[in-house]
């Protein structure tokens, strides 16, 4: 159920949505260099007290992971996300570089 990555390719677990019950729901995807590309599964996370292992890797604590459908509107979120900052970093940056350089 944990995921693993190697200088971000892999699998991870991106993007949290938060219920109305204090539990949240995240999707473990299939990354290349950070990406994410395919979304795996969705799961349900019931955090814990301090202490045990969290087999996820988010936080301190001990969590509780059962299985839920995937969540569609979340991996949108993810791709929005993680896309936009992808592109604002490749076109963004060297376009506000340019436009620093001619100012001063």
């Amino acid at each position: 159920m944990g995921a693993f990555s190697l200088n971000g390719c892999g699998t991870r677990y991106l993007g949290r949505r938060w219920q109305s019950d204090g539990t949240y729901v995240t999707t473990k995807w299939i990354t290349l260099f950070f990406l994410p590309l395919v979304p795996l599964n969705s799961v349900r996370v019931i955090e814990g007290g301090i202490g045990g292992n969290n087999p996820i890797g988010f936080g301190f604590g001990s969590a509780k992971v059962i299985p839920a459908p995937l969540d569609l509107r979340l991996v949108a979120q993810v791709y929005v996300w993680e896309i936009g900052s992808a592109l604002f970093l490749m076109v963004g940056v060297p376009m506000l570089n340019r436009l620093v350089d001619k100012i001063f």
